[in-house]
């Protein structure tokens, strides 16, 4: 397995619209009522903003021709109310492997990296959010040694 992991740049924004595509596409075809439908999810102004926010950690995962996926990395405090201890915590945004490219091990490796980044930043833990219905993302998260810390439930009226 030959990658390497680089921080975004601009040159590859057109290798990851395909990505970002997919990802969303999963979303609309899952939670219509909670995702717009959407030529491009990742207009080029936003992921410039993105990359260009060094509190943020934009990665890829690919090889010297192909991008594999991405993780959007970002740090959070917590503790805005006083019930809640003040800590700094790593959160994955957003988190995508490629179909074609899944479970061949990028995944892990990404992962591995945040992991990395969050400890040499102090975070006190890594967190991130994952919709119900992705039951292979939360596999996938939990083999990686994740639990589940909360639940956010919702009544639709």
């Amino acid at each position: 397995m030959n990658y390497i992991i680089w921080r975004a740049r601009e040159v590859d924004y057109d290798k990851l619209v395909p990505i970002f595509q997919e990802v969303h596409n999963l979303h609309t075809t899952h939670l219509k009522e909670y995702f717009s439908l959407l030529n491009n999810p990742m207009p080029k102004e936003d992921y410039l903003k993105l990359i260009k926010d060094k509190s943020i950690y934009f990665l890829i995962i690919g090889d010297k021709k192909n991008i594999f996926g991405f993780s959007i990395l970002a740090f959070r405090e917590s503790g805005y109310l006083n019930i809640l201890l003040k800590r700094v915590y790593a959160y994955i945004c957003e988190f995508a492997i490629i179909s074609i490219h899944q479970k061949k091990g990028y995944g892990k490796a990404l992962f591995n990296e945040c992991v990395k980044i969050a400890k040499e930043m102090k975070a006190k833990s890594l967190e991130l959010d994952v919709w119900d219905f992705n039951q292979n993302a939360m596999a996938f998260y939990k083999s990686l040694g994740m639990e589940t810390l909360n639940h956010r439930m919702i009544l639709k009226l």
